[in-house]
């Protein structure tokens, strides 16, 4: 405040107070925060803001007092980095500021690092597990989509259980994880291949003799609903190098193929009767090594039909093969006589001593054992045939 006093000289005087005007700022608000932001690793940061009141603007700094002035008179800000920022109200009459700094958090959230299988296909088996993790974050498994009926999910700490994915039928899964505003994804295709194959065995050219050669065609169909491949056929009864077509490089679904093979009758076989075998075929899945066989049928995989010796085994789809041969049992028995003593007169006459031979020839077709002769002219019985 100012006072003025005023003399003459002659003991008059005057006095004026004047009253000094109030130069101190009044408050001034802090900013009212418009909320932290983070954003994730590779996007765009994004900007922060505050509001204040009528008349007022807001100032920048990267400390919450003193500091670097980072931007002025602007209600918003957009950072080059994560951080913690300070908002501070000034009046754009008066340029009094807010006594307190408004922080504002900026955070920079790590984008998550997963590791998936490779897609998974496997035959006939409707259950599948998969394993996935993450260095952070938060992940779940969710259906994506279904060829078929949709498959029950159960997702615990990352493996998932997937059950009842019906055969010949595929689905795709989704593992996605989630740390902050980062997220990342993996899609992962499981298939429950239909790997059937069916092979049946027919004869193309008949033999019914010692030594005839018996042709038969073996053909691998593919049943199912992926390719098979390198499928090797086998047949045990065949004649060494005689299996003609195999191995089978590549069979695609509803194909077949005919693999040739030739088996010599011998005496071991007419003497059981018949001859019954079965060709094996073995091949690859997309999902497995040697993971689809099966045993040749005699042609039809719903009649069941008899083994060579007249039996089944309640499967009609692995008969054997079977050619019957016939057995014809016969022997040629031929008796000689011989004067090994003669007494006089020369030649047969009484006294002669007579050794008789007996030949055995088998007529037949079939090995005939345990041999002997009886001859009631000599009294033997029982004679073996050496």
């Amino acid at each position: 405040d100012i006072i003025i006093t005023v003399s003459d000289g002659n003991s008059c005087e005057a006095t004026l107070s004047i009253t000094a005007p109030d130069c101190s700022c009044p408050a001034v608000d802090a900013p009212i925060s418009g909320g932290d932001v983070s954003y994730c690793t590779g996007d765009s940061i994004p900007g922060i803001s505050a509001t204040v009141n009528p008349g007022e603007t807001i100032d920048w700094y990267d400390l919450s007092t003193g500091g670097l002035l980072l931007s002025s008179g602007d209600t918003s800000f957009t950072p080059i980095a994560p951080g913690v920022y300070y908002a501070e109200a000034r009046d754009v009459t008066t340029a009094c500021l807010s006594l307190v700094r408004t922080a504002i958090t900026v955070t920079e959230d790590v984008l998550p690092v997963i590791s998936s299988p490779s897609d998974v296909a496997q035959c006939g088996n409707e259950d599948f597990v998969i394993t996935q993790t993450t260095n952070l974050g938060v992940g779940v498994w969710t259906l994506v989509s279904s060829t078929g009926e949709a498959p029950t999910l159960s997702d615990t700490a990352g493996v998932l259980n997937v059950i009842g994915l019906p055969v010949g039928t595929s689905a795709i899964v989704r593992w996605t994880v989630t740390n902050g505003t980062c997220q990342v994804s993996d899609d992962v295709t499981i298939a429950n291949d239909d790997c059937g194959m069916i092979v049946t065995k027919t004869i193309s050219t008949e033999g019914s003799a010692l030594n005839d050669v018996i042709s038969y065609d073996i053909t691998v169909t593919n049943t199912g609903n992926v390719n098979l491949t390198n499928i090797e056929v086998s047949d045990a009864n065949a004649d060494a190098g005689s299996v003609v077509g195999s191995p089978i490089t590549n069979l695609a679904p509803g194909e077949s193929f005919t693999v040739t093979a030739e088996q010599t009758i011998s005496q071991l076989d007419i003497d059981a009767g018949f001859i019954e075998n079965s060709a094996i075929a073995t091949g690859n899945s997309p999902s497995g090594t040697a993971d689809v066989t099966d045993v040749s049928d005699a042609g039809d995989e719903i009649v069941e039909t008899n083994d060579g010796n007249g039996n089944t085994d309640g499967d009609p789809t692995n008969d054997p093969t079977v050619t019957i041969l016939d057995q014809n049992p016969e022997l040629t028995l031929t008796k000689t006589v011989a004067i090994s003593s003669d007494s006089t007169p020369a030649g047969a006459s009484l006294g002669d001593e007579l050794t008789y031979t007996f030949s055995v020839e088998n007529t037949g077709n079939v090995t005939v054992n345990n041999i002997h002769i009886d001859d009631a002219l000599t009294g033997t019985s029982g004679l073996a045939i050496s």
